[in-house]
């Protein structure tokens, strides 16, 4: 729950961005939950979806992938 809440704030759920100091935004532009928000908002009725938040979530399926493998055993 502690990683929801973290992940929610710095995503800019509970706390508009805007409301937020310039170093905290950009620390929140590399987090997975707030490049997913951004990507669907982007997607919905915006410019289109940029590159970062898409190398975000890679990265971040890449991590998540890499880590399943190496905890997962057959028994």
């Amino acid at each position: 729950m502690m990683l929801w809440l973290g992940s929610a704030f710095f995503a800019g759920i509970y706390v508009p961005r805007e409301y937020l100091p310039a170093a905290l935004r950009r620390v929140c532009d590399f987090t997975p939950l707030s490049a997913a928000r951004q990507a669907m908002q982007d997607g919905w009725g915006g410019p289109g979806v940029h590159a970062v938040n898409l190398l975000v979530l890679a990265a971040t399926a890449g991590l998540g992938l890499w880590f399943a493998a190496k905890r997962f055993r057959w028994e």
